[in-house]
């Protein structure tokens, strides 16, 4: 348990980007146009991977994962958008 929060403490600016990252996208996906949400949340993604990846092999996967959990809120919001549940 020592080791999970001593970890996090040392990633907490990655993550803190990564959960900003999320939210910006989410918020530009919400609200189409290329505008300040979208550009900050990528530039937060990137900026939270290349903080928290040791390795390019590392930054690799964790960018895979983020580009499938984007796809997936993507679909969702793309499907509510198509039954006019998106304000």
């Amino acid at each position: 348990m020592e080791a999970l929060s001593s970890t996090i403490i040392q990633n907490l600016p990655a993550l803190i980007l990564l959960v900003l990252g999320f939210v910006l996208v989410l918020v530009e996906m919400h609200i189409p146009g290329f505008g300040a949400p979208g550009i900050l949340g990528v530039l937060s993604l990137i900026a939270g991977v290349m903080l928290f990846a040791r390795s390019a092999v590392e930054a690799l996967v964790i960018t895979i994962v983020i580009v499938a959990l984007l796809c997936i809120a993507l679909s969702l919001v793309i499907r509510s958008a198509s039954k006019g549940r998106l304000a």
